[in-house]
């Protein structure tokens, strides 16, 4: 110890010592930081994510494609009706 400081230094050194001593017998400390202690309540108070089955996903993918060519069906239908308005008023060449 440097006798210069006194007695006073002699006692803060021995107990810079002492916690030296004391803290590696503790366990290691976690630090939580704010943004992930937020997440964490966010993840606990969402509602569980429900994984669908392979069946279910298929039944899914079926459903829109089947919507699709629905789709694709009702627009030529109409597209093919509107056309065939169209030809009916043109004079046709055979008959004239």
């Amino acid at each position: 110890m440097n006798k210069d400081l006194g007695p006073s230094a002699a006692i803060l050194s021995a107990r810079v010592h002492q916690t030296e001593i004391t803290n590696v017998n503790k366990k290691p400390i976690r630090i939580v930081k704010k943004e992930e202690r937020c997440r964490a309540r966010k993840m606990a108070n969402a509602a569980p994510t429900i994984i669908p089955t392979e069946q279910e996903t298929a039944r899914t993918m079926t459903k829109t494609v089947t919507g699709w060519i629905r789709e694709f069906k009702d627009k030529s239908g109409a597209e093919t009706g509107k056309l065939l308005a169209v030809f009916e008023k043109l004079p046709r060449p055979n008959e004239a």
